[in-house]
């Protein structure tokens, strides 16, 4: 096998109408919620929440072989 057969495709695709909308829906509900997190938990504690979820994400990579490159992806800072 090649290198290149290992490197995923990337592919275009073009959404509906109805795609989009559904797509406006989610941007939507989203913004919703970040604002509900940020009302109600501590942005502290958020924070040393989710670096503990990116530890425990790095660690079940590393145990299903996916290795150290995949969790160095995974360290990516959070900006403002």
């Amino acid at each position: 096998m090649s290198p290149r057969a290992s490197i995923p495709s990337v592919s275009r695709v073009k959404l509906t109408e109805k795609g989009l909308e559904f797509s406006r829906f989610l941007e939507q509900m989203f913004e919703r919620h970040v604002e509900a997190v940020a009302d109600s938990i501590d942005e502290e504690k958020l924070e040393a929440a989710n670096e503990s979820l990116r530890d425990v994400e790095r660690f079940w990579l590393q145990q299903l072989g996916f290795g150290p490159r995949v969790a160095a992806f995974l360290r990516v800072e959070m900006g403002p």
